[in-house]
């Protein structure tokens, strides 16, 4: 983020000088979150620097951990108790934010979404525990989303605390989990995850 590329640096590129033990790798990233965070307040959020978005500005990059944190973060719990821990709504909500916004520009998701053939169906996502909505249009070769209801009847509502449901849209959990409940065509829901699976 300080060098602000203007192309994309794959990480096979970097000299990371990841430790060989693994009880090393604690400090290790540690110390890189701090010299992210740092780097991310001296920089000017509207500064142009590449990414795999339609937001080619600094500003991508702390949005863009966050949500690579929490998802993660919630990986380990998953895997240590078999679930995770309840993401705060406002996190979870800025994380969904994100996913939508990045999914067009991810070939690997972008490209199954677009040949769904559902042009028309609306996926509409409740968050029962901040009453914030997000509401999926499908067609044109992919989708538009917006914040609240949309005002069209949706096809297919899945309600879940927010956190829930970015980790649905992960496939971190699976919509027969009983934390969702699901109104309207399965069927568009189950499309939907299996054209997005990351």
């Amino acid at each position: 983020m300080t060098a602000r590329p203007a192309t994309r640096v794959r990480a096979a590129d970097l000299a990371l000088d990841a430790p060989a033990a693994p009880a090393a790798y604690p400090a290790w990233f540690a110390a890189r979150a701090e010299g992210f965070v740092a780097a991310a307040r001296a920089a000017d959020p509207a500064a142009p620097v590449w990414s795999p978005g339609a937001e080619p500005y600094v500003r991508h990059y702390p949005r863009h951990v966050l949500a690579e944190t929490v998802v993660h973060l919630a990986d380990a719990e998953i895997a240590l108790t078999g679930t995770a821990r309840p993401l705060a709504p406002g996190t979870a909500a800025e994380a969904l934010d994100h996913y939508l916004a990045t999914a067009p520009h991810i070939p690997w998701i972008a490209e199954p979404l677009a040949h769904l053939d559902r042009d028309g169906a609306v996926l509409r996502l409740d968050a029962r525990d901040s009453g914030a909505a997000w509401t999926l249009v499908l067609g044109g070769g992919g989708f538009a989303w917006s914040r609240g209801g949309g005002g069209t009847e949706p096809t297919a509502t899945v309600t879940a605390d927010a956190g829930d449901l970015l980790l649905l849209l992960h496939r971190r959990y699976d919509a027969d989990d009983p934390r969702f409940t699901l109104a309207g065509d399965r069927g568009l829901l189950d499309d939907w995850l299996a054209a997005g699976a990351l």
